[in-house]
């Protein structure tokens, strides 16, 4: 096969090249070093429409060396840029993002370090631009600075991530287009599932395994790898895969049932609101939690369908506004007749203003019984198949979006940050079941009335 000839660079370039100062070649050679070596998945992605790009990779792959060298050459070709970085500690940012072995202090050439403030977290470049360090641990320091990129290093193990993702987020706001680089082992957190379920619409994900960098790792460590092998843990910290827990959970996503989309809604015997608040009126960290089951007959049994979810953080006033709405309003036609309240914290009191306006709550006391025991005892009525979700009409095979929030919330108990969904739906059960709506052979009877292996049995949830 003959050689073919090179095309000669253009005159222009050729002169753009010898007028380049010792400081621009130094700083095109580090680059070109770096691109040399590189590892596919450690390049950015050739589209520039990207807005976030994460890189999610197991243990040792490479992602701190990655993201220092990107942060590194972003904020030396763009002079005065500020950029932050984050992780889910202060020691994490100082011990890995900047002093670690691939930080940032030993992957920028100190020729283009200026100045390194260690207990403030901050890099200072050259060419003026600001490189700081702000923990996750902290997130009400996001506020006030701004920043034309950021850095989230192992965002699915910070605290609380969605927290410290939406103030940072918001800080992220100089120049005419942000970046936006994460590098993270995988965790089923809901943040890490929000983010893969953009992937193609302003994020980009690259993936990649411990064994794809052996060559950059000490010799025995292949042999530790393989002691992981075929295990969950394996899979997540190795190949860097995002476990779905929704089937090692108490209350399986596969337990429930899809009620067709392509038929009509059934004629509800009953509807029952089912309401768990946050711990106190002043708490705004916690979230309330409403769900809404209407009870119907279908193939000779008694079963309930959610008709409508939703969870957030609401202040007591606008509590009671939604708590009313909830009651009167209908579904399918029908209106409710049972309010579920737990009677704790703010429920006491919005018990008490409801009843006040003649709204007949029903106080339920979980008594004794942890999150855990009461999602345990109700769990045979969802695996016998008596809870329903309206399947959505634009996505078959899938329930309603609103109620794919509470399905994915509640499938990952006890393995998630958040459970607000849990005793909503689990107090809606086993009151349904206690009344006789729903029966099932259950392991272990959470009716007090009943007798079970012939002693009585005593029902945890009582005070």
């Amino acid at each position: 096969m003959a050689h073919q000839t090179l095309t000669p660079p253009p005159a222009a370039l050729i002169q753009r090249v010898k007028d380049l100062t010792p400081e621009w070649i130094k700083l095109l050679d580090w680059r070109m070093e770096w691109l040399d070596k590189a590892h596919h998945y450690q390049v950015p992605p050739q589209d520039s429409s990207w807005d976030i790009w994460m890189l999610m990779a197991g243990r040792g792959a490479g992602k701190t060396a990655c993201a220092s060298n990107e942060v590194g050459w972003t904020n030396l070709v763009n002079p005065n840029y500020r950029w932050l970085v984050t992780a889910p500690t202060s020691g994490d940012i100082r011990d890995t993002c900047f002093e670690g072995d691939s930080g940032l202090l030993n992957t920028i050439p100190g020729k283009f370090i200026k100045q390194y403030n260690k207990s403030l977290h901050e890099l200072v470049l050259t060419t003026g631009s600001l490189v700081k360090g702000i923990p996750a641990s902290e997130p009400e320091r996001y506020r006030g600075p701004q920043w034309n990129g950021g850095w989230y290093d192992e965002l699915a193990a910070m605290e609380y991530a969605k927290a410290a993702w939406d103030l940072s987020q918001m800080s992220i706001r100089l120049g005419k287009r942000t970046r936006t680089i994460i590098t993270t082992t995988p965790k089923p957190i809901p943040l890490l599932r929000e983010l893969l379920s953009r992937e193609g619409e302003g994020v980009v994900v690259s993936r990649a395994s411990s064994y794809e960098n052996l060559g950059n790792l000490s010799s025995n460590f292949r042999d530790q790898l393989i002691r992981f092998e075929g295990t969950e843990l394996g899979r997540q910290e190795i190949h860097g895969e995002l476990i779905d827990l929704s089937e090692s959970g108490i209350l399986k996503k596969s337990w429930f049932k899809l009620f067709p989309a392509s038929e009509e809604l059934p004629h509800f015997i009953s509807v029952l609101v089912s309401m768990d608040t946050a711990m106190t009126e002043s708490t705004a960290s916690d979230r309330t939690a409403c769900t809404v089951w209407g009870v119907f007959r279908k193939n000779g049994t008694t079963n309930a369908m959610l008709l409508d979810a939703w969870a957030d953080r609401v202040a007591f006033p606008d509590l009671r506004v939604r708590a009313k709405e909830a009651w009167l309003s209908p579904y399918n036609g029908i209106k409710p007749s049972v309010f579920l309240l737990e009677d704790k914290g703010s429920g006491i009191s919005l018990r008490q203003d409801l009843q006040r306006e003649n709204i007949p709550v029903t106080p339920y006391n979980p008594g004794r019984a942890d999150k855990v025991q009461r999602a345990n005892l109700v769990s045979p009525l969802l695996k016998d198949g008596f809870v329903w979700l309206p399947e959505s009409k634009k996505q078959p095979g899938k329930p309603m979006s609103w109620a794919g929030s509470m399905l994915d919330e509640i499938s990952m108990f006890p393995n998630d940050e958040h459970d607000d969904y849990v005793d909503s739906c689990t107090q809606a059960w086993h009151y349904l079941h206690n009344i006789g709506y729903l029966r099932s052979n259950l392991d272990v009877d959470v009716d007090d009335r009943r007798v079970v292996n012939n002693k009585p049995k005593i029902n945890p949830y009582a005070a």
